[in-house]
């Protein structure tokens, strides 16, 4: 068992739909990435038993996503406030999966409390206060928050899907597709 971190060296955070339509989300930590690769495989293969499917895909759990590349571009239809922001670094390539409540991407901002830096993607209906994405769905998305100022507010463009909490209301971005 992994201790409790402040914040997991490594982590799979993943939804599926169960056998009677329950959305679903796990997230898998660990302070090893091959160890966690392992552990998943093992964990995809008790949710295949369970008749778990990825979430939004009709096609069996095994079937695998499509690859996108995707860059980050610096939008000029963005607020005022954006004007001559910072472009974010190039992304590589990153893995699209199943289609989950989404919206359109227009800013990466950063704020402090109590020492911590939080991060918020704004965009869409979301425009106000934005949605909190962790450091680890930025890294997966080719963004080192070590680089980046959380005084600046950062352009992108792209699609934010996030999960819900049991009332509806935005919970946190988990997936980060760039334009």
């Amino acid at each position: 068992m992994t201790a409790n971190l402040p914040e997991a060296p490594a982590s799979l955070n993943f939804t599926g739909i169960s056998s009677k339509g329950w959305r679903i989300q796990f997230t898998l930590r660990g302070d090893d990435e091959i160890k966690l690769l392992d552990r998943f495989a093992a964990f995809v293969k008790l949710l295949e038993e369970y008749h778990v499917t990825p979430n939004g895909h009709a096609e069996p759990s095994h079937v695998i996503s499509q690859r996108q590349t995707a860059d980050v571009n610096a939008t000029p239809e963005a607020e005022e406030h954006t004007e001559g922001a910072p472009e974010l670094p190039k992304a590589k390539a990153q893995i699209a999966t199943a289609v989950e409540e989404y919206f359109e991407a227009e800013t990466l901002e950063g704020s402090m409390n109590k020492g911590k830096v939080y991060w918020k993607v704004k965009g869409g209906k979301f425009s106000k206060y934005g949605v909190t994405i962790w450091p680890e769905v930025l890294k997966e998305a080719g963004i080192n928050t070590e680089e980046l100022d959380p005084a600046q507010i950062y352009n992108m463009s792209g699609k934010a899907y996030y999960t819900l909490t049991d009332d509806g209301k935005p919970q946190k971005v988990v997936r980060l597709v760039r334009q």
